[in-house]
Formats: structure tokens, sequence, C-alpha cells
């Protein structure tokens, strides 16, 4: 199966989507947890 240039773009374009989406819910785990345990909060990107 080939891709087209336009192919290509449209799943770039959606993994970005779903990449932020996920980053954002990791974040937000990450600080419910950290504060349900008391822990300290620091922000870092990957």
């Amino acid at each position: 199966m080939e891709w087209q240039e336009h192919e290509w773009q449209q799943a770039g374009t959606r993994w970005d989507g779903v990449k932020g989406h996920i980053g954002r819910d990791v974040k937000r785990w990450l600080r419910e947890f950290a504060e349900s345990t008391e822990s300290a909060v620091e922000e870092a990107t990957v």
C-alpha cells in the first residue's frame, strides 16, 4: 500500500491531536496523584 502526500499530512495532523490529548491526560493524572499523596509537583517538558 502506498500513501499519497495528503494522506501523510492528515495522519500527522491526527497524531498531533492524539498526542496532545494523551499529554494533557497524563499531566492531569500525575498532578492529581501528587496532590493525593501530598507530593511536590514539578512540571517538565519531555
